[in-house]
């Protein structure tokens, strides 16, 4: 009876002490699942809407990058401290351009994408670092916190890939991205993810802007040295014209260039000929052109050969002009956006 009461009260002390063991080990375990939470992404997915349409000169050189879309971004927290990797990847197979640099096909010819992330950590900040179809990415040391938030950015940049882009319609809805944080090959759930989308339907247009032809030589005619008075004064104005072809939208200027008159840097010197006193003034909307610097024409509504029309005069740049021959050369380069 003794005994049987004996080995009752030790069977539930040893029962006793398993569940408080038990009960500690429960415990340890949801300390460190606190302490070790892997980073958080908020929002978990974002998305880049393409522009509506694009513009993209003629002969634009490789490499240049025709658009830069507004930053999507990110916050991150993570409580660990560690040595984290970023992979910035892409979750579809977007083929990679000749060009390289990160850059992928679009789907248009001289055309490509590329996608570029800058990222934050507690001990770094302005991480640049293009998305790829690669895993291998670069680790950076995180300082684990569970209070404070770092921003990670993701931007859209077209980048010519050839020497010349044609027109067409520009959709990468296709195409799918995202950052991991965390990464490891061999564990995906002790990763965290940031889906990024792309979105909308770009125009693109291949715009060029040609010289047809223009007035190599402009006769200003014969004037007399009483017909101008001081300087500043002028005469014998003429018209000429330079005939352009350019695309839709464009914007293209003019610079006219050549050697500038000693008296007056606003005036083309009569630098071959024998008359002193008087150099050449060149107009366009009746607004006096000042020598290199360009000359807007105007947004072109027209995709027809279209004459934009220009004026020279003599231009009396000291007080006395003495007679003789006015023969001056001035070259003009065209531009456009």
């Amino acid at each position: 009876m003794i005994n049987k009461v004996t080995w009752d009260n030790f069977i539930i002390g040893k029962i006793m002490s398993k569940t408080a063991l038990f009960f500690i080990a429960f415990v340890a375990q949801g300390i460190i699942g606190l302490v070790s939470a892997e980073g958080v992404y908020d929002p978990t997915s974002s998305t880049i809407t393409l522009p509506s349409s694009l513009v993209i000169p003629a002969n634009t050189e490789i490499g240049t990058i025709v658009y830069t879309s507004d930053a999507i971004s990110t916050s991150m927290k993570d409580g660990k401290s560690s040595t984290s990797a970023f992979a910035s990847e892409y979750a579809t197979s977007p083929t990679l351009s000749s060009y390289g640099n990160n850059v992928y096909e679009t789907g248009i010819t001289g055309l490509g994408f590329r996608l570029r992330g800058v990222f934050q950590t507690p001990a770094q900040s302005g991480i640049e670092q293009y998305y790829s179809v690669s895993t291998a990415q670069p680790s950076y040391y995180w300082l684990g916190s569970q209070t404070t938030s770092y921003e990670q950015y993701t931007y859209l940049e077209l980048v010519v890939i050839g020497n010349s882009v044609e027109s067409g319609s520009l959709d990468l809805s296709g195409v799918t991205a995202r950052l991991r944080f965390n990464y490891d090959s061999t564990n995906s759930s002790s990763e965290s993810t940031w889906l990024i989308y792309l979105s909308g339907t770009t125009e693109v247009t291949s715009a060029s802007c040609e010289v047809n032809t223009y007035d190599t030589s402009v006769d200003l005619g014969t004037m007399y040295t009483q017909n101008l008075k001081a300087a500043g004064s002028t005469s014998n104005t003429t018209d000429f014209t330079i005939n352009l072809t350019c695309s839709s939208s464009l914007v293209p200027n003019i610079t006219f260039s050549g050697t500038v008159d000693s008296n007056n840097n606003n005036i083309f010197a009569n630098d071959s000929g024998t008359a002193t006193g008087v150099g050449i003034q060149l107009l366009y909307d009746n607004i006096a052109i000042t020598p290199d610097t360009a000359v807007s024409l105007g947004t072109v509504t027209s995709t027809s050969a279209t004459d934009y029309d220009f004026k020279a005069r003599l231009y009396q740049t000291t007080n006395t002009v003495t007679a003789g021959s006015v023969d001056t050369t001035v070259n003009f380069t065209l531009e456009y956006e």
